[in-house]
């Protein structure tokens, strides 16, 4: 049996159990001191500090005060997950392909209300039920597209990409199986694979390209790992905030980064030492970035709160050749049931004026080598409801931003919101299609690869990328 990616102590006292079964909800560990069954990882690492504070015979030797800042500290760190099973790997050629473009996955959490964002202001269904959302092209700010879609006024920060050919949309995007649950949804998205597979399609996704070696190669800008990087070989770093990502101690020892790790090391067996010292090494590289003081290129301003501390980091890191390839951003909150007219107007603004200030400070010649792509659970109805906001739906709009972009509306012919779900935004684009798109097109990632990493799948042409 292979061993599961978790933690254990030396002696040996988290024992693991692991089912065949393919139902991951019959994975679990046992305390072999006390006899109780271990089913959370949050159990498991409580159970672990236990022991190590017990061992260590100091008081106060937690998580919280060892490690603190990004919501992500050693015991937490990445493919550290307690459902992981033993899952297919892939017999890759010898020389991994990818011509060194960044891929940076942004995520829109709570589906995002894509209608608000690109609007089919000439669709007369749209018209006729968005009643307190509604946008149009008389609105200051709205840029018509074409004679189908408009950016809304709040996404005006992206209308210089678009101008510029850097900025493909494609409508009516969804996953095949919409089940409208945030968590399902999310969980066949990072999969994108048949049940069996275990693997996240980022993970999946590293398995194809050259390891760097660096410790930035892939990580989630976000208080968790983003589940599309499950099962990656090596530990992926959360990182919520570059000039919170350090460590914090009340230790009266003043214990340096270095000492700290190697106190973990001696006193926990299995991956946790060496995610330790990852985790810290990497704290120390990302505080000289943050200590550094970093002013945006080409007159650009990124809003200060939610997504536009995160895309400037993201910029910081890239124009500093840490070596990273993928890098996952979240920007959440956009579950708007209930009075979405302000909501929505504030996340579209800062989602516009994050991304059209990442692309003007990047400049034209580093964007030929980036490719932004965002991704949302789902849409949301047509159909306002009662508290003048929207449920869940299906259909949704993917931005694509980069140099290498056709700077298109994509996704084939509209149908239009009348239709047989009547209230919803019909899904004719798989996502699995766009990211394939992006892959190859912007990745240089073979058609035999991206089989491996959209398994049972065939992508279909969408013209996101030149």
């Amino acid at each position: 049996m292979q061993p599961l990616n978790t933690l254990f102590l030396k002696d040996d006292s988290l024992h693991q159990v692991h089912h065949h079964s393919g139902d991951d909800s019959r994975n679990f560990l046992v305390d072999t001191e006390t006899g109780e069954t271990v089913s959370s990882m949050t159990r498991a690492n409580q159970i672990a500090l236990e022991r190590m504070q017990k061992k260590e015979g100091r008081r106060g030797f937690t998580r919280r005060t060892l490690l603190s800042g990004a919501g992500v500290g050693v015991l937490s760190l990445s493919s550290l997950m307690l459902s992981e099973s033993i899952h297919p790997r892939y017999a890759y050629a010898d020389t991994p392909l990818g011509d060194g473009t960044v891929l940076v996955v942004i995520y829109l959490r709570g589906g995002a209300d894509g209608l608000s964002l690109v609007t089919p202001y000439n669709d007369k269904y749209y018209t006729a039920n968005r009643k307190t959302t509604r946008k149009t092209p008389s609105m200051s700010g709205a840029q018509v597209l074409n004679n189908t879609f408009m950016l809304a006024p709040e996404m005006k920060g992206l209308r210089e990409a678009w101008v510029a050919g850097d900025l493909s949309i494609v409508h009516s995007v969804g996953i095949d199986n919409n089940t409208r649950s945030h968590f399902t949804n999310y969980t066949q998205v990072d999969r994108s694979a048949p049940v069996q597979y275990k693997t996240g399609w980022l993970a999946r996704l590293l398995d194809t390209t050259t390891d760097n070696q660096s410790q930035f190669r892939a990580f989630s800008h976000a208080s968790r790992v983003a589940g599309a990087f499950y099962g990656a070989d090596k530990d992926i770093l959360a990182i919520n905030s570059f000039a919170e990502f350090k460590p914090a101690t009340v230790m009266n020892d003043k214990d340096t980064i270095n000492a700290t790790a190697q106190r973990i090391a001696k006193s926990v067996g299995g991956a946790l030492g060496t995610t330790a010292q990852q985790t810290l090494r990497a704290m120390g590289e990302v505080q000289k970035l943050a200590k550094s003081g970093y002013q945006p290129q080409n007159g650009a301003v990124y809003p200060k709160t939610g997504l536009g501390p995160s895309m400037k980091d993201v910029a910081q890191i890239l124009k500093a050749n840490k070596g990273v390839q993928v890098v996952t951003v979240d920007q959440g909150d956009w579950d708007t049931h209930r009075g979405q007219k302000d909501r929505v107007n504030v996340l579209a603004k800062e989602l516009g004026d994050s991304l059209g200030a990442f692309y003007k400070d990047m400049g034209s010649v580093r964007m030929q080598k980036v490719v932004v792509m965002t991704v949302s659970e789902f849409g949301r109805t047509t159909v306002e409801n009662a508290s003048q906001g929207t449920d869940h739906g299906a259909g949704n709009f993917s931005f694509i931003l980069s140099g290498k972009a056709t700077g298109k509306i994509a996704g084939g012919t509209w149908a239009g919101l009348k239709n047989s779900q009547d209230k919803d935004n019909m899904i004719s684009t798989d996502y699995r299609s766009v990211a394939a798109e992006v892959m190859k097109k912007g990745l240089g990632i073979d058609d035999a690869r991206i089989a491996q990493i959209f398994p049972s799948y065939s992508p279909k042409p969408v013209g996101v990328l030149a």
